[in-house]
């Protein structure tokens, strides 16, 4: 019990240096960088990826797995993100559950133990908008 809540403890001092580090430079750097360096990210001091995994209309990003098991390789912590709009909230996220459960890269199980996270965050990005809706 006390080692989980360690565990949790440690994401979330990441994910706030990761999110300080981002607003201190602006933009992500794995957003400018084709293909990501993530062992130069890793170098760096860079601890977790989130990485857009789907978008209304029900789409994928291309490159989301790919990057996933790259990041990861590097020792990385991962996490997923739906950019969401105010259209059909239950089947986006339907969507992009699935899209991340059926993800979930084969080769980690050949990963170095060190180097193996298990789980993915899941982040939504909710942009109010979609349809005009008249007001009452």
């Amino acid at each position: 019990m006390k080692l989980s809540i360690l565990r949790v403890s440690f994401l979330l001092y990441a994910l706030v240096e990761l999110c300080i580090w981002i607003e201190q430079r602006g933009e992500p750097v794995a957003l400018r960088l084709d293909p990501p360096d993530f062992v130069g990210m890793k170098s760096e001091g860079i601890v977790a990826v989130i990485h857009e995994a789907t978008y209304p209309r029900f789409e994928r990003d291309a490159r989301y797995r790919e990057r996933q098991v790259a990041a990861m390789q590097a020792g990385l912590l991962w996490g997923a993100y739906h950019f969401g709009d105010a259209t059909n909230p239950t089947l986006q996220a339907d969507h992009f559950l699935s899209a991340v459960a059926t993800s979930v890269p084969a080769p980690l199980a050949a990963l170095d133990p060190g180097k193996r996270r298990l789980g993915v965050l899941l982040v939504l990005d909710f942009e109010k908008n979609g349809p005009i809706r008249a007001a009452r």
